[in-house]
């Protein structure tokens, strides 16, 4: 029988990762679902880790003498108890971790990983050929989300509880972060620029590694003071750039990083490979070194990424705003470090329940539930009150939809409903008070509204008094029903809805009313960074300082005019960029802006300036680069031109 260890894993040319060697071609179902994935966009990380967890289960079925084709329920359930009992090679049995837990046995996640790449290849299978069947169990039918979930406001919209036949139960652990010690005793054993500046963005941005490797030089916005980061699934987002860890990267840019045809961030800085894109291997090698040399055992790159999460937490950032800093799918994966904050800061974080609690006790029943109407469907509260006893429709395979009246903007749209709003539409149709249809105010038509109470339509005010009363009770301070509607769409634009639903399910009439949500969440990530960062950094500690202003000039010994770098020449001062950055989009701006005004005390400081854009424009065309000459010349005669009204003024 062939040694099935000679089965392996390689880069293919058509798909990033396939199973070859012997026996391969058995197997063929494997390579053809990791193409499937290619095709799907999965990433190549993502295919490598399909790829060897199904490699595993491919070496084992050679072992006992078994195929793809003849794979049962029973098969798997085998292969996981292999994977539980089988000790891995080459580790010793009398090594237990802090934990008491043996190291030389697979961990739970890892067999849950085998696991689901297996479910993952059958489904595939079955989806091709559905005749063959799934030997994976589906295990018992899921509740979408347990009760406990549901409260809230998108309660609807919280992942569901993965449940499976198959799946051994996984310790529920915290994320481990560093103290300001152990944070001290890592940056101070760093000495490269981009090590540091690869600290820095994960300590004071939350960036994952892989991030940080997949970025570019034109990523980063100095001025603006944000990076462009791409996450996991190809999401971008972006995140604040702290004015240190800026300064970081540009001496990094100015100094350290080689010459190369490379757009991304962050290079090799010697050996061979020097000038290519730093890969994976490569910065796990820095931390391992340097986790040694400074005694931190603990200071892997991601738990720098928990340190930046866990001081976020303690500084009271909003939970939403923490999902978006630190790129996470699912708010509930976020909410892991409020379990390491503060007891006031989970206080904040309770804060939405509490009040649903206190709506969900009132006595006030009708007034109560369409304030928790409104919360689900984010409704104005006039669109609220003209809601009609038969607002509900079923439509065929797409579920059930409130139809919302002709409201502020005079139109109608639909919002869809989950089965704990229909359930609250039931209670309130239970405990209204029947009567004749009424007039209704906008069209004169009688219609059956659906906030009736002893032949009296519900009020404006008896909900607003409804709310302050709930707020009162859940120890909030004063709340407006129209806050439900904003809460509403701002929880819709972080958990990544596109525009266009947002203005459908908003009934929004114009693109720019739907994007303030979107400028109001920007402007909320970037205020609420700035607001803990002072206590964030008491938290992690002083970055490793940025060194002199023009680092440059001590490393080439010539004049900043005369440096190999993209320049500007500023009134006060002036500009210096790496070339592989390009010129900065806010350079000389104000100077050609129709607003800058100067007199005659500012001629010498303009003559000045003058002197320097020509030789810089002379520099730039000996260079070759001819649109940085342009650049200059521009300033040069927006300067003259200021320059001749001020004489002639």
């Amino acid at each position: 029988m062939t040694d099935q260890h000679e089965l392996h894993l390689e880069r293919g040319t058509e798909v990033a990762w396939k199973l070859s060697g012997p026996g391969a071609g058995k197997y063929a179902l494997v390579n053809e679902y990791l193409g499937y994935l290619a095709d799907r966009n999965y990433s190549p990380r993502t295919l490598r880790a399909y790829g060897y967890d199904l490699l595993a289960f491919c070496r084992w079925l050679g072992s006992v003498d078994l195929d793809l084709q003849s794979v049962t329920t029973e098969t798997v359930l085998d292969f996981m108890r292999y994977c539980r009992q089988t000790p891995i090679a080459g580790r010793p049995a009398n090594v237990v971790s802090m934990t008491g837990k043996r190291l030389d046995q697979y961990s739970a996640t890892t067999i849950n990983h085998r696991l689901a790449a297996l479910t993952g290849l059958f489904t595939f299978r079955t989806l091709r050929e559905p005749d063959l069947g799934n030997p994976i169990p589906s295990g018992r039918e899921a509740r979408r989300v347990s009760a406990e979930e549901r409260n809230g406001l998108l309660g609807h919209l919280v992942r569901p509880k993965r449940r499976s036949a198959l799946r051994l139960r996984e310790p529920r652990r915290l994320p481990r972060s560093l103290d300001r010690r152990e944070t001290a005793d890592l940056l101070s054993s760093l000495r490269t620029w981009r090590d540091r500046s690869l600290a820095g963005l994960m300590l004071l941005s939350g960036s994952r590694s892989g991030e940080l490797l997949t970025l570019d030089v034109t990523d980063v916005d100095m001025g603006a003071r944000w990076v462009r980061v791409m996450g996991k699934g190809a999401k971008e987002r972006r995140v604040p750039l702290d004015i240190e860890v800026a300064g970081l990267i540009q001496t990094y840019l100015l100094t350290e990083r080689p010459e190369s045809t490379s757009t991304r961030l962050f290079l090799v800085a010697k050996g061979p490979h020097r000038g290519q894109p730093l890969t994976a291997a490569g910065l796990r090698t820095i931390f391992r070194y340097h986790r040694r040399k400074s005694g931190v055992l603990a200071g892997h790159p991601h738990a720098l990424r928990h340190t930046f999460g866990t001081a976020m937490a303690e500084a009271g950032v909003d939970l939403a705003v923490m999902q978006a800093l630190l790129g996470h799918a699912h708010v509930d994966t976020t909410a892991r470090y409020i379990h390491l904050a503060p007891t006031h800061v989970k206080a904040e974080f309770d804060a939405d329940r509490k009040l649903t609690a206190a709506l969900a006790e009132s006595p006030y029943r009708l007034a109560a539930d369409a304030l928790l109407v409104q919360r689900a469907c984010g409704l104005r509260i006039g669109e609220l009150l003209d809601l009609e006893l038969d607002c509900v429709h079923e439509i065929p395979g797409q579920g059930s939809w409130l139809k919302v009246p002709l409201g502020k903007l005079n139109s109608e749209r639909m919002v869809p409903l989950d089965e704990e709003v229909l359930t609250l539409v039931d209670r309130i149709t239970a405990i209204r008070s029947p009567g004749r249809p009424m007039v209704h105010p906008r069209t004169g038509a009688p219609a059956d509204f659906l906030f009736t109470h002893h032949g009296k339509r519900l009020s404006q005010n008896a909900v607003r008094e409804e709310l302050n009363r709930s707020a009162q009770t859940a120890g909030l301070g004063h709340i407006t029903p129209h806050q439900l509607r904003h809460t509403y769409a701002t929880a819709l634009i972080n958990a990544g809805v596109s525009l266009q639903a947002l203005m459908a399910l908003l009934g929004h009439v114009s693109t720019q009313m739907s994007l303030r949500y979107a400028h109001l969440f920007d402007h909320t990530v970037r205020t609420e960074y700035e607001r803990a960062l002072d206590l964030a950094k008491s938290h992690i500690g002083p970055l490793p300082t940025t060194g002199p202003q023009l680092p440059i000039t001590d490393v080439t010994g010539a004049q900043w005019k005369d440096t190999p770098a993209i320049k500007s020449r500023l009134a006060g001062g002036y500009c210096l960029r790496a070339p592989a950055q390009g010129s900065c989009p806010y350079a000389n701006i104000c100077e050609h802006c129709p607003s800058f005004h100067t007199d005659s005390t500012h001629l010498g400081v303009l003559a000045a300036q003058r002197i320097d854009a020509q030789d810089l424009a002379a520099d730039a065309e000996q260079r070759g680069w001819i649109d940085e000459a342009d650049r200059h010349r521009k300033l040069v005669a927006r300067l003259d031109a200021l320059i001749a009204q001020t004489e002639t003024a």
